[in-house]
């Protein structure tokens, strides 16, 4: 490249060589490989190609004379060749490296042979075409996975590794010399089938060539013949460490190779594999068989779990009907859905026990039902009116509770004066709930006032100073007698203070009284209450005489 300073070097002579040695200790030594030496391909392409100057003379065979190669004739075929070339230079060096002109061979023999290899339909498809589609033909035309019991017995299926019917179908189009495409995302068995399709052909007494762009691709594949006991029966030319030792070491324990089995017990192995094959595929074509009404027991079972009937209908026998007969059926069905339609659908009359219809029951039947609806709105309207008198919300749509709530509460409308206009107007449930409440305070309440020796007008104990009486009360009993008497003689003069004035006005302490307490203290804690007897006691000694 023009102002590009830097040099280029490629090899004239490939020789190759290996090193070894024989143990840890020893240094390695550089020994000849077996295979023969070679001019560098690539550089003759790339003076062919770039610079126009072929050079035939080390296009073949390499000069040899009575030591080998001839190395000198070919660095002055080189010198004489390049020196009108500038920046090029032949020199005589050595140097040790690693080369692989693999892809250049590859692509050397396409480029030689691309009109042959044209003729082949496969590989014009490869050249010309996409990968989507391959043409329609006899050749390649797909293979109906429904087809493939009938066209092939167990015993023409060689397929260790377990395969669906899309994998099989594969297989067998492989089996027939057919041209296809295998498409699939990531995890769907590819590698999977392409090792059945190579055990099929090798099956089959065929040779498999089996190439791909990443060398995974070949060892996935390589595993699972290897697994299933064919890995003698693979010859490996992918690795760059194959050499010819390597190749002749495979293919003499593909020689080598014999099958521990018989060809007896792969015949009885197969018919039982085909009586059950035979046996699965009778039932699923009896279950897909349409009969004499038209459908099959699938599509009658596919009906009957769709959705439960409203009604059973019972037949002599599943062929009582024919074709016409079950149109008929279906006809009269639907006739009868649109006027059920028509006249209004609704729950089951159960009450109704009639077998055999006839005119008079019917005319006795739609009077009864008359009566029915004019005793129902009367009724409605009943209830509506009871809401509205007792002041509770209208409610169009009476439930069965509220219904049950109001027929409780009409005996009380009739035997005394319920007046329930200042009920809240709230839910039926949230009065219910109130209701439970309020009947549980009432309760503690009568119990609370069970255990106290003193009454207390409702003033007076929403005056009283209930934290300070309290903490008084526990103070005085902290103390040490005679301090704890006379603590305690203060609070009942101060109980009794508060009993003499529950006549008068009300009493008002020092510090107020805490409403948010009030109500809470309604149950006094014990030592306030004993306190309160005590007090209410000497109070009563003191007053009275």
């Amino acid at each position: 490249m023009k102002g590009d300073l830097r040099s280029y070097r490629a090899p004239l002579v490939l020789l190759p060589i290996r090193i070894e040695r024989r143990s840890a200790r020893s240094s390695f030594r550089i020994a000849h490989h077996e295979d023969e030496a070679r001019f560098n391909l690539t550089l003759l392409e790339f003076l062919k190609r770039d610079f126009g100057l072929p050079i035939p003379e080390l296009e073949g065979e390499l000069p040899r004379d009575k030591s080998g190669i001839d190395l000198p004739r070919i660095f002055s075929t080189m010198r004489h060749k390049v020196r009108d070339i500038p920046g090029f230079e032949a020199v005589e060096d050595l140097t040790l490296s690693t080369f692989s002109f693999a892809k250049y061979l590859m692509w050397k023999d396409l480029v030689d042979r691309e009109e042959q290899l044209r003729q082949n339909r496969l590989v014009r498809h490869l050249i010309d075409g996409d990968e989507d589609s391959y043409g329609e033909s006899e050749s390649n035309a797909r293979i109906d996975s429904k087809e493939i019991d009938r066209r092939r017995v167990p015993q023409d299926l060689l397929t260790p590794l377990p395969a669906d019917s899309s994998q099989l179908s594969a297989v067998v189009a492989a089996s027939e010399d057919r041209d296809f495409i295998l498409i699939g995302p990531p995890g769907t068995g590819k590698s999977q089938t392409i090792a059945n399709i190579v055990a099929q052909r090798l099956g089959e007494g065929k040779t498999v060539l089996f190439v791909a762009e990443k060398a995974a691709a070949l060892d996935i594949v390589h595993r699972r013949l290897v697994k299933i006991g064919l890995g003698d029966a693979v010859l490996e030319l992918h690795s760059n460490k194959t050499d010819r030792k390597s190749v002749l070491t495979q293919l003499g324990r593909g020689w080598d190779r014999s099958s521990g089995a018989t060809e007896e017990e792969w015949i009885q192995v197969t018919e039982d594999l085909k009586l059950s094959r035979d046996c699965l595929n009778a039932y699923v074509q009896a279950l897909h068989a349409k009969g004499t009404q038209g459908f099959s027991v699938f599509d009658a079972v596919a009906r009957v779990a769709s959705g439960e009937a409203p009604f059973k209908i019972f037949f002599d026998s599943k062929d009582a009907h024919g074709v016409e007969s079950y149109r008929h059926l279906v006809s009269l069905a639907a006739e009868l859905g649109r006027t059920h339609a028509a006249v209004g659908s609704g729950p089951a009359p159960s009450f109704v026990h009639r077998e055999h219809w006839s005119f008079e029951w019917e005319a006795e039947f739609v009077e009864t039902v008359e009566s029915l609806c004019t005793a129902l709105g009367n009724l409605r309207q009943a209830e509506h009116t009871l809401a509205r008198e007792l002041g509770l919300r209208s409610d169009p749509n009476l439930g069965a509770k509220r219904r049950a709530r109001l027929r409780a509460l009409a005996p009380r409308m009739e035997s005394a004066a319920l007046d329930l206009s200042a009920v809240s107007d709230m839910p039926a449930e949230r009065l219910s709930a109130l209701a439970k409440t309020f009947a549980t305070d009432v309760g503690e309440r009568a119990a609370a006032m069970s255990r106290t020796v003193a009454m207390y007008s409702l003033d007076a104990a929403r005056e009283m100073p209930f934290e300070r009486l309290d903490a008084s009360w526990r103070e005085a009993q902290t103390k040490f007698w005679p301090a704890s008497a006379v603590a305690r003689r203060r609070v009942r003069k101060l109980l009794q203070t508060l009993r003499r004035q529950r006549r008068g006005r009300p009493w008002r302490g020092p510090e107020g009284a805490l409403r948010g307490a009030r109500a809470r203290r309604r149950h006094s804690r014990e030592p306030l209450g004993a306190g309160c007897r005590d007090s209410w006691r000497n109070g009563r000694d003191a007053s009275d005489g």
